[in-house]
């Protein structure tokens, strides 16, 4: 899979799991982390990628292991806060990729 379709499909997942939990804050976070795995799918599909670098390898399996854990999370709630947890450092590894929000925070 590429970075592209990962991230939709983790927004989709999140998006499932934020429909199973009843935490506020949770729900919040899950909000936050969305918004900004859009943004970052923004850059991915107007940004030529290296596909072959090492960050974006990276990211490609950090997105896996959110996606994997958010899926998890959608059939045991006690694993939601993981899962939201790892969809932050997939969102990580992905602005490693794109420099987006890098650059402004530099």
């Amino acid at each position: 899979m590429d970075l592209h379709t990962l991230l939709i499909t983790l927004i989709d997942r999140l998006l499932t799991l934020k429909d199973t939990i009843s935490e506020p804050a949770q729900i919040a976070h899950i909000n936050n982390v969305k918004r900004i795995l859009f943004t970052l799918l923004d850059q991915v599909v107007e940004q030529d990628l290296d596909t072959n670098s090492r960050d974006y390898q990276n990211a490609l399996q950090v997105l896996a292991e959110a996606k994997a854990a958010a899926e998890g999370a959608v059939q045991n709630i006690q694993q939601a806060a993981a899962a939201i947890d790892k969809a932050v450092s997939a969102a990580k590894a992905v602005d490693k990729v794109v420099q987006l929000f890098v650059r402004y925070l530099a």
